[in-house]
């Protein structure tokens, strides 16, 4: 039995190392996950989404994915960037439904990147993430702040 728990814990605690992120729920905003602007065609992609959030891995990312979000309500947001990367370029670009970029950053190297945004009510978002030959990772995740 005691071999049996501690493999569960174990296990459990490897999945919280590797996603490294919590979702939490934003009262006001409402996001979806992952669409591919331009294929993927690296085979060793992957990607994932939650309420919060969206990740990927890749070996050799070529290319344009995208992922939105809309408010119910005007809210202040936290955008928080994570990004892993041992080769190759990384753009992330987040605008509004009209194109206006609320910001850009772009990495040559592994780097975390924290802002704030104000989002509109009902106007759609995007975070766009432009790769070229890039190998590593992104998290980037978005908390409501509460009202004051």
């Amino acid at each position: 039995m005691n071999k049996l728990i501690t493999t569960v814990l174990m296990l459990f605690a490897m999945q919280l190392s590797a996603q490294k992120i919590r979702d939490v729920h934003n009262p006001s905003i409402t996001s979806w996950g992952t669409s591919f602007v331009t294929p993927v065609t690296d085979a060793k992609w992957s990607n994932a989404n939650g309420n919060s959030y969206t990740k990927a891995k890749f070996a050799g990312f070529t290319g344009e994915t995208q992922s939105g979000m809309t408010a119910s309500a005007d809210v202040e947001t936290t955008i928080h960037l994570s990004v892993q990367l041992s080769k190759g370029t990384l753009r992330v670009v987040f605008e509004d439904e009209a194109g206006n970029a609320v910001f850009e950053k772009s990495f040559s190297e592994s780097a975390e990147f924290t802002t704030l945004a104000k989002l509109q009510t009902d106007v759609n978002y995007k975070v766009r993430f432009i790769g070229d030959n890039a190998k590593g990772s992104y998290v980037c995740q978005w908390i409501e702040n509460e009202k004051q």
